[in-house]
């Protein structure tokens, strides 16, 4: 396997490849890593007069490449198709065409292109609350318009991605094989998820029941999903298009509270930080109902504060899996880094738990 190091060097044959196979025009003048995600590796190629977004895919945790970019292509063209990003000025992902319209195939590694998205800029986190407000419309309009495609059109990348049943299962199982020492270190926090292993057991089974209509979601809101313009508080593209399969409108919502409305980051070790800004609360939720409000159900609108509930707690719930089974799937930076980032999500739950009436209200006054 050919090292991210060596690839950096444009005179490198595998690069000369990639820029031929995705028709690049012009020599190669830059090849950039970007971003900071986990999964895929993301880079800008660039000449004189083009640019594009390569990705490096994880096939490890997408292991079915064709599926996936198939649904990016459905995707893509059933955006086309959609004047309803145009008020907004909101564009769409698109894939870069090849000379041969399929993947690049690196050994065991698979590339793929996206054309590259000028004046446009990403955050981590919200530089003041209109930033949340708009990147919650930008999210509300995203599922809105894929409520006009199947569900059956989309494969699931990612099978019971946010399933509270099947991350409970993987709990229990990791808590039975655990090392007693990391069993121990953990027994608070253990303690702390079985008490609320219900509220999982419940969102989980009003979704299989259909008491919670199943929705095409993109399964990821985080601000840094969002592409803004340059310097202005807008939307242009809603990105990272994988996770977009069949889930609820409770993960989105949930996970928008989770990691938009929280100043801190998931490694911050001091629970003081953490803390749900009510400022940006609010922001979520008037910019989200403003698209989806006369979508969606009664019942999705009775258990939109239990969503955010539910994913701050699936999160932790998942490092804390990780560290008993002895930090195989998340990278960690130290022996506890999972047990500290489960601490932190779960300090989110009590923080929504303590503070229902207030967050209660706000969705009453927005989605009601």
């Amino acid at each position: 396997m050919m090292s991210i190091n060596s690839i950096l060097e444009l005179d490198n044959p595998l690069l000369i490849q990639l820029a031929d196979h995705f028709n690049l025009e012009g020599s190669i003048e830059s090849f950039q890593k970007i971003g900071s995600g986990h999964i895929h590796q993301t880079f800008q190629l660039r000449s004189k007069t083009d640019s594009m977004l390569l990705q490096r895919i994880n096939s490890i945790v997408f292991p079915k490449v064709d599926e996936l970019q198939n649904n990016l292509r459905i995707i893509e063209e059933h955006f086309t198709h959609s004047s309803d990003l145009d008020d907004l000025g909101m564009s769409f992902l698109k894939l870069r065409k090849s000379v041969s319209k399929t993947l690049f195939k690196e050994n065991a590694h698979y590339w793929r292109a996206f054309e590259w998205i000028d004046n446009s800029e990403s955050f981590d986190k919200a530089p003041n609350s209109e930033y949340a407000f708009v990147a919650a419309q930008g999210f509300g309009r995203f599922v809105k318009i894929l409520t006009y495609l199947p569900l059956s059109s989309i494969y699931s990348a990612i099978p019971d991605f946010h399933n509270g049943k099947r991350r409970w299962n993987e709990f229990d199982d990791a808590l039975n094989k655990a090392n007693p020492k990391r069993k121990l270190e953990a027994t608070e926090l253990v303690e702390f998820a079985q008490r609320r292993s219900k509220l999982l057991i419940s969102i989980t089974q009003k979704i299989e029941n259909g008491i919670i209509p199943a929705r095409l979601t993109h399964n990821d809101t985080k601000l840094n999903n969002i592409l803004f313009y340059s310097g202005i508080q807008k939307v242009k593209c809603v990105i990272d298009l994988d996770t977009v399969m069949p889930g609820s409108i409770l993960f989105d919502f949930g996970d928008m509270v989770r990691t938009i409305s929280n100043a801190a980051n998931e490694d911050c070790e001091n629970l003081d930080e953490i803390n749900i800004d009510e400022q940006y609360f609010e922001a979520i939720c008037r910019g989200y109902s403003a698209e989806v409000k006369t979508l969606i159900t009664n019942d999705e609108k009775e258990e939109l504060l239990n969503g955010a509930k539910y994913m701050c707690l699936i999160i932790g719930l998942r490092f804390l899996t990780d560290y008993l089974n002895g930090d195989v799937y998340y990278p960690t930076q130290s022996e506890n880094h999972n047990l500290i980032r489960a601490r932190n999500q779960f300090r989110l739950v009590e923080i929504l738990e303590k503070k229902a009436e207030v967050w209660n209200q706000k969705i009453k006054i927005h989605f009601y």
